[in-house]
């Protein structure tokens, strides 16, 4: 089914709650790109079929989110030629969820869902550059807003810079606890020129790892992030850090019951078996990052960083990368051994036989995250984030399909 992309367009001041409507239905775009991808082609294609005027391709795009099938994206604007037809909100139940829209304008869900934010934002990043001497080179460009994350692209002399803001309450305080990783594990982890609170400002970190970047490259990613976590035992009361503690998963997978399958009670009694099982193997809990893979990974010139560190906490570590058990064909392989072979060194305990428990109870790990996850969000934002969770349902059910 194909997804439609559907305009919507407030304009501060033209009464409460008032969206512009063209021809009294709402502007509709050709694309070809998810709610996750870079929001530009969105904006140029707002600025040709609204005229709008500002930000880079159009106005400030605040808030981007899943309604069925469609994708409603909203801007805020302080002039919008082309757009004639000025309707309150109760209209706007014809194209859209009315939750959905009531909840926009009650001012519920992330802060930059409000025109101010982006401005006080931009205006911490600029002074964080200011504050290094660098100076900006280009207009700041939105390359992301959806109901996690809001990212900016900083053009500055000698080199892009980045700005992320994290949903309030839903993640680590990222800034913080990256300086502190980053103080111990200054050539993996990228320290923030600046942060508070959920804001964070980067310098560019190099060229994002492809999915099939040379296994020799995602094997040293693996490899340096297992030293990392047999190394950071230190770290584990970095304030905010979440715990995922592998005693607490039996307790956290009840919650995602109705996506279990027919006979959910089975399931969860095998997976409690196994984290029994896995826990004699006394691993531990360690750092995690939540979401190791080739997406989260950088590389330049004598340089890998592992970044987006907002899931991090304390787990069980087998859990973590991905990259290495989504999976059986060789790449799998080559990489798991790598991640393990430094396990191998570290600890006594039989790594392969735990990693095969393990990969059987990350799924669930990982399905447990997400409900977590959605709980921190407004009921009318979760179509927009639930695809995850229902990956790792399946793959949780498959893993135990056979036992």
């Amino acid at each position: 089914m194909a997804t439609r992309e559907l305009l919507i367009v407030r304009r501060p001041g033209a009464g409460e709650g008032a969206f512009a409507l063209v021809d009294g239905s709402l502007p509709e775009v050709k694309a070809e790109f998810g709610v996750q991808d870079s929001i530009t082609p969105l904006c140029r294609e707002a600025q040709r079929v609204c005229g709008l005027t500002g930000n880079v391709g159009g106005a400030t795009l605040t808030a981007r989110l899943r309604d069925g099938d469609r994708n409603l994206s909203v801007f805020d604007c302080e002039d919008a030629p082309g757009l004639r037809d000025w309707r309150p909100l109760g209209d706007l139940s014809e194209h859209a969820d009315p939750a959905l829209a009531r909840g926009l304008c009650a001012g519920g869900g992330a802060p930059w869902y409000r025109l101010d934010f982006h401005a006080r934002l931009l205006d911490f990043a600029l002074a964080g550059l200011a504050d290094r001497g660098i100076a900006l080179s280009g207009a700041p460009e939105q390359v992301r807003v959806w109901p996690l994350s809001c990212i900016y692209r900083l053009p500055c002399e000698g080199g892009d810079h980045w700005l992320k803001a994290t949903r309030p309450g839903a993640f680590v305080p990222e800034g913080a606890v990256m300086s502190a990783l980053a103080g111990a594990f200054p050539d993996l982890v990228p320290a923030p020129l600046a942060f508070r609170d959920d804001c964070a400002l980067f310098a560019d970190f190099g060229e994002r790892l492809a999915k099939d970047a040379p296994v020799a490259v995602a094997q040293e990613m693996l490899s340096r992030f297992a030293r990392m976590q047999t190394e950071a035992d230190a770290l584990l009361d970095t304030p905010g850090l979440q715990s995922w503690r592998l005693a607490d998963l039996p307790d956290a997978l009840p919650e995602s019951r109705a996506l279990l399958g027919p006979e959910p009670d089975a399931l969860l009694e095998k997976a409690r078996e196994d984290v029994s099982a896995l826990a004699e193997f006394g691993i531990g809990d360690h750092l995690v990052h939540g979401d190791v893979y080739w997406g989260n990974a950088a590389h330049g010139p004598g340089t890998l960083w592992i970044f987006d560190w907002s899931d991090a906490g304390v787990g069980h570590p087998f859990f973590d990368p991905m990259e290495a058990w989504l999976g059986s064909e060789p790449r799998h392989r080559q990489l798991r051994r790598a991640y393990l072979d430094v396990w191998r060194e570290r600890v006594e305990a039989d790594v392969d036989a735990a990693w095969a428990i393990a990969s059987r109870l990350a799924p669930g790990h990982h399905l447990a995250r997400n409900t977590r996850l959605l709980s921190c969000f407004e009921s009318w934002e979760r179509p927009t984030l639930e695809s995850d969770r229902g990956f790792w349902a399946g793959r949780f059910r498959a893993a135990y399909a056979d036992g």
